[in-house]
């Protein structure tokens, strides 16, 4: 009976924790299906709290995007942080700037990245990033403009049970992994068994 209840926890433990993985990773999916890009002309207006446009110039055209802007984590809780990074190689009139909504905290303040001819940056390669930390739950869109291209990313943010997305699939790794081990004791404890029955008989 024990050996019984054993196996049927350890399928229980390791179906629970596979099927939380295959949740949290088809919620990043989706939000990755969410995000946008737009390449008209006249993108790259102001950051929040920042100056004007910098979008609709000609010169704007110059802001080559050599990786493209990326959220370090999809699904976090409030107050937990994710990186947005890009890099750019700017050439003069490159403008980028980062919208994120107000309940955000963002770190460095500065929203706002200007290229002019003075710039001794012009023309290398420029890692630029945000440190993101949401301050209640919900979707939230984060939009990066450089130049005249504009790509808007999703996030989420929430908890689970009390914790945090990340330490609940942290969790539930470690229990698909007991389970898994528990199940894979078992039956290998049942077949060792049957065939020791075999050969006495």
């Amino acid at each position: 009976m024990y050996k019984k209840l054993s196996v049927a926890a350890g399928i229980i433990l390791l179906v629970g924790g596979l099927s939380y993985i295959a949740f949290y990773r088809s919620q990043v999916n989706q939000l990755v299906a969410l995000d946008s890009k737009d390449f008209n002309v006249g993108g790259g207006g102001g950051g929040d709290g920042g100056g004007g446009g910098g979008g609709g110039s000609a010169e704007n055209f110059g802001c080559g995007i050599l990786k493209s802007p990326e959220l370090s984590r999809r699904l976090l809780a409030e107050q937990e942080t994710t990186v947005l990074s890009l890099t750019v190689r700017p050439n003069q009139g490159c403008y980028v700037s980062l919208q994120a909504p107000e309940n955000f905290t963002v770190s460095p303040t500065r929203r706002e990245y200007s290229f002019e001819a003075s710039d001794n940056r012009i023309g290398q390669e420029i890692p630029i990033g945000w440190v993101l930390s949401p301050q209640k739950s919900g979707n939230f869109d984060i939009s990066v403009s450089a130049g005249s291209s504009t790509e808007v990313l999703r996030l989420r943010a929430t908890d689970v049970f009390g914790l945090s997305p990340w330490q609940t699939k942290i969790a539930s790794e470690i229990i698909a992994f007991i389970g898994g081990g528990i199940t894979l004791k078992e039956t290998l404890n049942f077949i060792k068994k049957s065939k020791n029955t075999n050969q006495d008989k």
